[in-house]
């Protein structure tokens, strides 16, 4: 993001700040969510949808830091999403 998108290294800890906190709130949801409708599903949904983010971030050219903060949310939603369905099909 430093390289790509022109972000100075002051802005990284906010992005990690959206990113964590989205994660906080989104990972109980995609628990119910796993639970709701079935953990096979909804990790297949979270692999998926966490492409579209990662393409966009690699893909960056000079970005405002407003839609650079939205990317990185879905990101880390998408990311931490696998997590939830993931553990509780091994377990």
């Amino acid at each position: 993001l430093v390289a790509n998108a022109k972000l100075t290294e002051s802005q990284l800890p906010l992005i990690y700040f959206v990113g964590g906190c989205c994660s906080i709130v989104f990972s109980p949801i995609v628990g119910w969510l796993s639970d709701q409708y079935g953990r096979f599903r909804v990790l297949w949904i979270s692999v998926i949808s966490s492409f579209v983010p990662v393409l966009l971030i690699t893909h960056l050219g000079p970005t405002p830091l407003a839609l650079i903060l939205f990317i990185i949310a879905i990101f880390f939603i998408c990311g931490s999403g696998r997590f939830a369905p993931a553990m509780a099909m091994v377990t």
